[in-house]
């Protein structure tokens, strides 16, 4: 039987009505993971299989540190405003999977980084002060492996990268919330994030 996740949220952008999305681990799964053939091609380098168990030494182990990041996959986080919900992601993949992936994050229409956006990466272990909010345009003329939409707004919005993955998030925005509460939607919002970071790097390798 699959073990469902539960989402309750309630907040005054939807006229103070509470919402619920369900979805299963399972389907989570499969929408952080983009195309699942790639986890048969997961290990296989010049024609072996590579890691434990094969004969063959870790492709990882096997590349020195100047080759390794060189072939880090390249991700792009696109939001509207460029100033939570991506840069939320941005930070946290760099976190647990900077020697894997090159990260960057843009917004359609950049606001500049929120202070709550601050606080609760902290609250997390990241701080994220250095990060600017940056227009989507200053990254149309590079090539990225995967180009991810975390918001609605965006993913309409958000123009075609040739020869990159699209994958779509969509994640509330916590500056829609005011009051005591918006620092709790900050915190779920980020929470949020994490699980699918967490998918997707264990999809993807």
């Amino acid at each position: 039987m699959r073990r469902m996740v539960e989402r309750e949220h309630t907040s005054s952008h939807y006229g103070g009505s509470s919402y619920c999305i369900k979805s299963s681990e399972a389907d989570l799964h499969r929408e952080a993971s983009g195309a699942g053939w790639r986890s048969f091609h997961k290990h296989r380098r010049d024609g072996h299989f590579h890691g434990p168990g094969t004969g063959y030494p870790s492709w990882g182990a096997r590349m020195s540190g100047e080759e390794n990041m060189n072939t880090r996959k390249k991700v792009l986080f696109v939001c509207t405003g460029n100033s939570a919900r991506s840069q939320m992601a941005e930070a946290i993949l760099r976190k647990l999977a900077g020697d894997r992936y090159d990260v960057s994050s843009a917004g359609t229409n950049p606001k500049g980084l929120h202070p709550s956006t601050i606080e609760v990466m902290d609250e997390f272990g990241i701080d994220v002060r250095h990060q600017k909010s940056k227009g989507l345009d200053q990254f149309l003329d590079q090539q990225f492996d995967y180009i991810i939409t975390v918001c609605d707004r965006a993913k309409q919005n958000c123009p075609l990268f040739p020869g990159a993955e699209p994958i779509h998030w969509g994640f509330d925005d916590p500056a829609e919330i005011n009051g005591e509460e918006q620092l709790a939607a900050f915190r779920h919002v980020r929470d949020e994030i994490v699980q699918r970071i967490r998918l997707f790097v264990s999809a993807h390798g």
